[in-house]
This record gives C-alpha cells, sequence and structure tokens, in this order.
C-alpha cells in the first residue's frame, strides 16, 4: 500500500518544475494519503477502496503547487526586502556613532556617556549587519498547503510577537540607562544588551514552538 500510494503521489507531481517548497508539497500530501489509507484499513475498510478514497481526497495538485509557489515567491521577496532594511539601518547607526562624541564629547562631564552613546549605536549598528547576513527565506508550511489551510503566519511574524519583541529591547535600554545612572559604569553596563539579545531569542523560540502547536506535530 505505502509502495502504491507513493507512486501515485509522486507521479502527480512529476509533471511539474520541483522546487523546495514543492518537493515538501509532494512529501506532505504523500503522507496525510499513507495516513488516511491506514486509518480507513483500520476501520475494516479493503485496501483497494481504502486506496481509492485516499487518493480521490488529495484534491487539485495544480492549485496546491501554485499555492505553494505563490508562497515561496512571496517568502523570498520578503527577505530580501528585510536584507535590505537591516542593511540600511545598520549603515545609519554606524554612521552616525561618532556623534555622541562629537558632541556629548566635547562637554565636561559627559565623556563617559558620549562613550557608552557611541558603543552602544556600534553595536547596534553591527547587530544589524549580522541579521542582514543571517536572513533567510522562511520556509513553506507544506502540511498546512496539503490540508488546503493557506496561512500567512509563516511569512509574516506575528503581530504579537513583533509588539512583545519591540517592548523587550525598550525595556532593555531603559534598564541600560537605569543601571548606568545608578553605577557610573556606562561600559561594563553594555552586558545588559547581550542579556537582552538572548531573551529575545528565547521569546521567539517560544513562539515558534507554540505555533507549531506545543511539538504535537
Amino acid at each position: 500500500m505505502d509502495g502504491m500510494i507513493r507512486q501515485y503521489v509522486f507521479d502527480l507531481f512529476s509533471r511539474v518544475k520541483l522546487t523546495p517548497a514543492v518537493d515538501d508539497l509532494a512529501q506532505a500530501v504523500y503522507d496525510r494519503a499513507l495516513r488516511r489509507c491506514d486509518t480507513l484499513i483500520a476501520r475494516g475498510i479493503s485496501r483497494q477502496e481504502a486506496f481509492d478514497t485516499a487518493v480521490n481526497e488529495i484534491g487539485n495538485v495544480s492549485d496546491m503547487v501554485a499555492e505553494a509557489r505563490e508562497l515561496e515567491r512571496f517568502s523570498e521577496i520578503d527577505c530580501r526586502r528585510k536584507k535590505r532594511r537591516f542593511v540600511l539601518t545598520g549603515i545609519i547607526f554606524a554612521a552616525a556613532s561618532p556623534l555622541p562624541v562629537m558632541t556629548l564629547g566635547k562637554m565636561k562631564g559627559f565623556e563617559d556617556y558620549a562613550t557608552a552613546l557611541l558603543l552602544i549605536m556600534l553595536i547596534i549598528g553591527v547587530a544589524f549587519f549580522i541579521a542582514a547576513a543571517a536572513a533567510r527565506p522562511k520556509g513553506i508550511d507544506a502540511r498546512a498547503v496539503a490540508r488546503g489551510e493557506f496561512p500567512s503566519e509563516y511569512i509574516n511574524d506575528r503581530p504579537v510577537y513583533r509588539m512583545a519583541s519591540g517592548a523587550l529591547w525598550i525595556l532593555t535600554f531603559a534598564a541600560y540607562v537605569a543601571v548606568g545612572l545608578w553605577t557610573g559604569e556606562w561600559v561594563s553596563t553594555l552586558l545588559i544588551f547581550a542579556v537582552g539579545f538572548c531573551l529575545s531569542k528565547l521569546a521567539r523560540a517560544v513562539a515558534d514552538f507554540f505555533r507549531a502547536g506545543g511539538g504535537s506535530r
């Protein structure tokens, strides 16, 4: 039965040009049809009837392929735009980093503040360059496409996560300013940004975990 379904499904997809998204989609359709067939057989339906029912429920492969390719294209476009935004933002922060030294640095008693701001802006600029280099197109949820569901959240981050991430960085900056004013150690206190970065990544991992159904799939 496994071989029959595999041959049937991949024969359907043999007529279209395979991309990573379409290849994942073919595997998702095969997995779904195989599970459906096994369920029907467990209910006492004959193997041939189970096979016929499972393959008839696959639906229109052309529509699924078109949807997967469209989502893949949107993901790639979104990634290119994100890279450009990150690079531009990194350039702005790096280019503007000497300004605190050129302004506050010339005022008596503000030298440490100027140095701290310069380092902060350089760190932010470098972080955006790293983010641009690390940015990759998001994967397509082939199982959702195979089920006929076309969610958009795997292309764009959920608004709740974006809001939480923004609030976290505001709190991180506020904590840096508060601790710096309290201790006067503006340079060593920059470690707070490393903690904020780790918390941001942890929040993203938790969000992705629950978005995937809490690991149940």
